[in-house]
């Protein structure tokens, strides 16, 4: 299997893995309506819940406070950083930062309004943010691997 195809093959299997972790597996909570959902769910302000799990570890410390705030903030970090380093691979026009950057916040933000209107998760600031930090991290680090300069065959 030639190299392109293997990262085309990695590819796919990122986004499917993606599209189940954000929105498959979960049970819709259909008790409230879509406007509702989002009024009483959604969290657009940036920083609140990671200082709300900043907040719950140096109140209790412990291994699970420890472990929520690792699991949320690392989480959010890790899921979309194999595409802000896949997508300048795979795609010539985003290996500019800016359109890769683009790319990544149009990906992310249809995510997070996705899960709010399918009701399978919490539209969430900061999750956009770690994520969005995530795609950054992965496009910083196909640059420094220089897989960025090179045409993949």
């Amino acid at each position: 299997m030639g190299m392109k195809k293997w990262f085309w093959s990695v590819f796919f299997l990122y986004c499917v893995t993606a599209v189940a972790i954000l929105l498959l597996g979960r049970t819709p909570d259909t008790a409230l309506s879509v406007r509702d959902y989002f009024v009483l769910k959604a969290n657009p302000v940036p920083f609140r819940t990671m200082c709300r799990y900043v907040s719950f570890l140096l109140a209790r410390r412990d291994f699970y406070s420890f472990s929520l705030f690792i699991s949320n903030v690392g989480g959010n970090l890790l899921l979309f950083l194999p595409m802000g380093f896949l997508l300048p691979v795979l795609f010539s026009e985003m290996r500019i930062c800016g359109r890769c950057f683009a790319a990544l916040a149009l990906t992310v933000l249809s995510a997070e309004l996705l899960q709010g209107f399918l009701r399978v998760g919490i539209p969430d600031a900061d999750d956009l943010l770690l994520n969005l930090a995530g795609g950054r991290i992965g496009f910083l680090l196909s640059q420094k691997l220089n897989f960025c300069g090179r045409t993949v065959s």
